[in-house]
């Protein structure tokens, strides 16, 4: 039997029409898709954090930029692009 919980009852998808039936599988696929995307934007959100912070201890006073030379940018890029 397949079995969908919702809002505290259980309910046989079986017995479901088809149109029942296909937005089971479909929510089941988006609840999947969704989990496996939190998990990723976790991962990029913690490699942007370690990567900062690496950035941050390169930093020098040497690096500093007077005032009105050359203007800063936005992002980064890795020159292996």
């Amino acid at each position: 039997m397949n079995a969908l919980n919702i809002d505290g009852v259980t309910y046989d998808i079986d017995k479901l029409g088809e149109d029942g039936q296909i937005a089971c599988i479909l929510l089941s696929k988006a609840q999947s898709k969704l989990q496996e995307q939190t998990i990723e934007l976790d991962i990029l959100r913690a490699a942007v954090t370690a990567l900062t912070d690496t950035v941050k201890d390169s930093l020098t006073d040497e690096a500093i930029v007077a005032d009105g030379e050359p203007e800063p940018i936005e992002v980064v890029t890795s020159p292996l692009n």
